[in-house]
């Protein structure tokens, strides 16, 4: 299996699982936002940034919200060795792209492995969760527990849980009171 056979099948599978949430290959995401000279935001399109612009990376999973609006995890994908250049490129990115998206939740999935390199945990700056697995079909439900957590974890962050809350006891207040 090569690496992009292995992305493919892991972002099926999340794509099955996960009915509500956007899930791509290849997702782009800024990682930084400029106020020009005249007050107006760079890249004007900063909805659907473009790997071709300068302040876009690509991403090998990503998971955003059901309308594709709010990134909410990103799964960078290896299959097979991990080398330390790798995941020092992988570290600057997760942290790029967390200044922009501050509740962003980013890590590794490597297939074709039964653990993580204790690299990973030396170097590690920016990554939220990592996870190597034998094969795809053995590990599914565990990469599928795992993507839940994190989205659980952004909507979390972003505050759309505490809204929820909010808006279920204004409800109660309101039958009730």
């Amino acid at each position: 299996m090569s690496e992009n056979q292995f992305r493919d099948s892991v972002c099926t599978v999340l794509q099955t699982s996960f009915p509500r949430n956007r899930i791509r290959t290849q997702g782009k995401l800024l990682y930084r936002l400029i106020v020009d000279g005249g007050g107006n935001l760079r890249p004007e399109n900063y909805r659907n940034p473009r790997r071709d612009e300068l302040c876009a990376f690509e991403t090998d999973i990503l998971v955003s919200n059901e309308s594709g609006s709010v990134p909410l995890v990103v799964i960078e994908t290896k299959y097979g060795g991990l080398n330390t250049d790798d995941l020092l490129a992988y570290f600057a990115k997760a942290s790029r792209h967390k200044e922009v998206y501050p509740h962003l939740r980013y890590g590794l999935l490597i297939g074709n492995r039964d653990k993580i390199e204790e690299k990973f945990f030396v170097h590690n700056t920016s990554f939220d969760f990592a996870l190597a697995v034998e094969n795809i079909d053995s590990a599914s439900a565990e990469i599928i527990k795992l993507v839940g957590s994190q989205i659980h974890a952004a909507e979390s962050l972003l505050g759309v849980e505490r809204m929820e809350r909010v808006r279920k006891y204004v409800a109660t207040v309101e039958l009730t009171g």
